[in-house]
């Protein structure tokens, strides 16, 4: 798995190539999945990124503390 370091917390990330014709693959911006609370990368692998590769790459990541990525301890709970 890739992992992405930001804010010294390191991020699972999973990059779906394009399957676009005739675009240069380092010129294409990424269609970005951010999933929703309590979830991971892997619904968006489940709902459909792969289907959205005809438009350009599909970039899913893991937020702090969900799926593979690593929770620092601060900023992770609900505030409450």
């Amino acid at each position: 798995m890739a992992k992405v370091i930001t804010n010294g917390v390191a991020l699972n990330v999973m990059l779906l190539p394009s399957r676009r014709r005739n675009a240069p693959q380092r010129s294409q911006t990424p269609n970005v999945f951010i999933h929703g609370l309590a979830a991971s990368q892997a619904f968006w692998y489940a709902s459909g990124a792969e289907f959205f590769t005809i438009f350009g790459p599909s970039l899913m990541y893991d937020l702090k503390g969900h799926g593979h990525s690593e929770i620092d301890g601060t900023n992770a709970g609900m505030g409450c």
